[in-house]
């Protein structure tokens, strides 16, 4: 609303992983007589406040780029059919809702057992030949 932001301080603030990032904070002039002000602030008796963290906008800027360059495209359109599937197929056909341990090493095992099942089954599916039959028909209902 062509309102000027003047620069408060500059902060560090340590993430709940221990990352480090220096934000810098600004308050907006005035917030009086502004049509957005409500939906723009979450007090009423205070200006806006803005933080913006240089650091961040540059991490965003080269994600962008590497998600944007051929390569990444590539692998964007290679994740649904690489990975997800798998996850889809652990979660639905194998029934897979929550985890029954708990600490990351045990969860760690418990998935490690949850994948080896998903890949001998596929193997088993493969060598049998039970998916041709399914393929086939998905195949004829497309048709």
């Amino acid at each position: 609303m062509g309102r000027t932001l003047h620069f408060l301080e500059e902060r560090t603030v340590v993430s709940s992983n221990n990352y480090e990032k220096t934000i810098r904070l600004y308050r907006c002039e005035s917030c009086q007589e502004c049509p957005f002000a409500s939906e723009c602030k979450k007090s009423e008796d205070q200006a806006r406040t803005v933080s913006f963290s240089p650091d961040g906008e540059a991490y965003k800027q080269k994600a962008r780029q590497m998600l944007n360059s051929d390569k990444g495209l590539h692998m964007r359109s290679q994740r649904g059919i690489e990975v997800e599937s798998a996850f889809g197929d652990i979660k639905y056909n194998m029934r897979h809702r929550r985890f029954l341990l708990r600490e990351k090493h045990k969860v760690y095992v418990e998935y490690g057992l949850l994948a080896i099942g998903h890949n001998l089954r596929k193997v088993y599916c493969e060598k049998s030949g039970c998916w041709a039959a399914y393929y086939a028909q998905r195949a004829r209902k497309r048709a």
